[in-house]
């Protein structure tokens, strides 16, 4: 299998491609920054918020996306989230509409909202920032584009879970 993984030379993105690697899978990863060469990875300097028709083709036509990009991510209000969302829509309609047959997205708790309690898949949304908002409305337009395009959807949860000693 080929993966593009967007976002993948962030925190959580570098433990994806190096699992997918350590699998033996054909890996890319598309980011704004060119990367230092690494066995099994393919790094292609590409910005997913540049929309463009022919991206699925100049990706390499990967059979799994993996998409991990976002911009300002730990700033919850930052203009970004909503300002970006389209850019993201346009990215993922271009890459459906070339080919591309399975879509994961990646979302956290935030698209939940302020939730008290055992999250579950059921658990209805009701996010409070601009972040959880974008994500959300994400999610739900890739598994709007995933039925019209006949692909699979699938939106990982990321659930954080933070402590103190």
């Amino acid at each position: 299998m080929k993966y593009l993984v967007t976002g993948g030379t962030g925190y959580v993105g570098q433990h994806v491609v190096r699992a997918l690697v350590e699998k033996g899978n054909d890996v890319v990863v598309a980011s704004r920054n060119a990367s230092t060469p690494q066995a099994g990875i393919s790094f292609l300097e590409l910005d997913v918020l540049d929309p463009d028709q022919t991206t699925y083709e100049t990706l390499g036509r990967p059979d799994v996306l993996i998409h991990l990009a976002w911009e300002d991510g730990f700033n919850h209000a930052s203009k970004k989230h909503l300002e970006n969302l389209p850019k993201h829509i346009e990215f993922l309609r271009n890459m459906l509409s070339g080919g591309l047959k399975h879509v994961v997205g990646v979302g956290t708790m935030h698209e939940v909202g302020y939730h008290v309690g055992p999250v579950f898949e059921t658990t209805p949304t009701f996010p409070q920032h601009a972040y959880g908002i974008a994500k959300n409305h994400l999610r739900l337009v890739q598994s709007l584009l995933c039925r019209e395009y006949h692909a699979i959807d699938h939106w990982i949860l990321l659930l954080l879970h933070l402590w103190r000693r």
